[in-house]
């Protein structure tokens, strides 16, 4: 059972207008305009010598557990 171009249309424009925003998206980031979007100056003194592992620690629970509370707590149902 194969389904006819003119159904899947819909779902190669979408593919084609996520690709454009990216692009776009990443266009506008590396533009010299947006410069405060990047991080500037050097890294935190004493950093320089750590793994980012020491303290970012993976979070318990899978990814969508992990959207959930985080969006639970943006909503005010959730204290931490």
């Amino acid at each position: 059972m194969t389904s006819s171009p003119q159904a899947r249309k819909p779902q190669h424009q979408a593919y084609k207008l996520g690709i454009i925003i990216g692009l776009v998206s990443l266009a506008v980031l590396l533009l010299p305009d947006y410069d405060n979007f990047h991080a500037r100056g050097p890294m935190n003194s004493g950093h320089d010598t750590i793994k980012c592992e020491s303290c970012h620690q993976d979070a318990p629970g899978s990814y969508r557990q992990q959207i959930q509370a985080n969006l639970r707590y943006a909503l005010g149902l959730r204290k931490h």
